[in-house]
């Protein structure tokens, strides 16, 4: 079964380009694959995934924003990808607890 994996970036997306490139090394043994990459911001790392054909979304948090809606507006977005994982990756954002819980345990942070 392949991973159905949705990354989360707020910047240039070193870190899920370099997810997306060992992802197609297949000798990894690694059986996943990014189904979307979304962000907060019209962020730069997003082209990691257009240049692939890999659905891309922004969910911006305008300021002054109610964060709870803005958490159910991220889940709307990414629900529809149906992931076994959510991959903050450079996410720059506090999440709010409803969008941890929806997610968890399924919910991981590879930002150094």
């Amino acid at each position: 079964m392949t991973l159905r994996l949705v990354v989360l970036l707020s910047g240039t997306g070193s870190n899920a380009a370099d997810l997306l490139n060992r992802l197609d090394d297949r000798a990894n043994g690694v059986d996943a694959s990014v189904v979307a990459m979304g962000s907060d911001v019209e962020a730069p790392g997003l082209r990691h995934a257009q240049q692939r054909g890999i659905p891309t979304f922004v969910v911006p948090l305008e300021r002054g924003a109610n964060r709870e809606l803005w958490g159910q507006r991220l889940i709307d977005a990414i629900d529809p990808y149906s992931p076994d994982l959510v991959i903050l990756s450079g996410f720059m954002r506090l999440l709010p607890a409803s969008v941890v819980e929806h997610y968890s345990p399924h919910l991981w942070n590879t930002h150094p």
